[in-house]
C-alpha cells in the first residue's frame, strides 16, 4: 500500500509541476502602459528614467492623473504611424507599430515630453522593442 501511495504522490507532484509551470508568466503581447511624471523637472516613465520595453501592439501614455494633458514627441523614424502624441485628457495611445519595424532591441529616445504644459528633461528616456 505504501508503494502505491508513493507512486500516487510522485504522479500528483509531477502533474502539479507541469500544470503550473507556466502560471504567472507574462507574454510579450498587449499594449504597454507608461505613466509620465516630472518631479524636479526630470521626466520619468513609470517612476524611472531610461527606456521602457514595448511590443508591436504599441504604447499608451498617461499623465500623473486623468486630467493632466501630456505631449510626447519621438524622432521622425519612430516605429508608429505618427511620432507626435498630444492629448488634453491625460491619456493617449500610439497604435500598433508600422510594418517592417525590427523587434528585439531597436530603440527610440524621446525628442520632448510636456506634462501639464511644462517641458521636462528627457535625458535618455525612450522606448525599446521587446
Amino acid at each position: 500500500m505504501s508503494l502505491h501511495r508513493g507512486r500516487f504522490v510522485a504522479v500528483l507532484a509531477l502533474s502539479l509541476v507541469v500544470t503550473f509551470s507556466g502560471y504567472g508568466k507574462v507574454g510579450i503581447t498587449g499594449v504597454t502602459s507608461i505613466q509620465l511624471t516630472a518631479p524636479n523637472t526630470n521626466c520619468l516613465q513609470n517612476g524611472a528614467t531610461g527606456n521602457v520595453q514595448f511590443g508591436q501592439e504599441g504604447v499608451c501614455w498617461t499623465g500623473p492623473n486623468a486630467t493632466t494633458p501630456v505631449t510626447v514627441q519621438l524622432p521622425a523614424n519612430c516605429p508608429f504611424k505618427n511620432c507626435t502624441f498630444p492629448t488634453s485628457s491625460g491619456s493617449m495611445c500610439s497604435g500598433p507599430t508600422k510594418a517592417g519595424i525590427p523587434s528585439g532591441g531597436a530603440s527610440w529616445t524621446y525628442t520632448s515630453i510636456t506634462i501639464g504644459g511644462s517641458s521636462c528633461a528627457v535625458g535618455n528616456d525612450g522606448l525599446i522593442m521587446k
